[in-house]
């Protein structure tokens, strides 16, 4: 198998990045699998890089749909700040979401290892549908075609301009 090129990545374009302009916050989203790309080589690159540019790192894998999002997406997060900030922590989820048994073990260290679930638990409110998404768009004339039957679909409509003129012309 060719040797991976980290230097290539897009990943190690933000890192440069970061280590150019300093920022107070560092944010990197990526795909679940990042954190087992390579036998989990590259997330150990990103931390080991950042950490030696004198930044705390966390991370961990979020799935979209508990945060409100009306889809299944699980994504890998990773934040780091300077040692002088706090460094945050990832917020509890809203919403309910199916579980499914995915478990993943990282190893940011050859002596540190990790193991988080990828979804389980509860929050606050139902799992927002797609058809809870797309089921209730206004028609051409801004209007809808029957009230809202659920907590998204009024959070969407709270404070909308009724849409006009959505016809394109040449």
């Amino acid at each position: 198998a060719p040797k991976y090129a980290f230097a290539k990545t897009l990943s190690a374009t933000h890192i440069g990045f970061c280590e150019h302009f300093r920022p107070r916050l560092f944010l990197l989203e990526n795909v679940q699998n990042f954190c087992n790309m390579d036998g989990g080589k590259v997330l150990r690159l990103c931390i080991t890089k950042l950490l030696r540019m004198r930044y705390q790192v966390t991370f961990s894998v979020l799935q979209s749909g508990r945060y409100g999002a009306p889809q299944s997406r699980r994504r890998t997060i990773l934040v780091a700040v300077p040692y002088d900030s706090a460094l945050p922590t990832f917020p509890e989820p809203t919403h309910t979401f199916a579980a499914v048994n995915r478990a993943s073990t990282v190893k940011p260290a050859p002596d540190v290892s990790l193991s988080f679930d990828c979804d389980g638990g509860s929050g606050l409110y139902r799992r927002v549908t797609v058809r809870d998404a797309v089921g209730d768009l206004a028609t051409m004339d801004g209007t809808y075609s029957s009230a809202p039957t659920c907590d998204y679909q009024r959070r969407m409509r709270a404070d909308v301009l009724t849409a006009h003129e959505n016809f394109v012309t040449s």
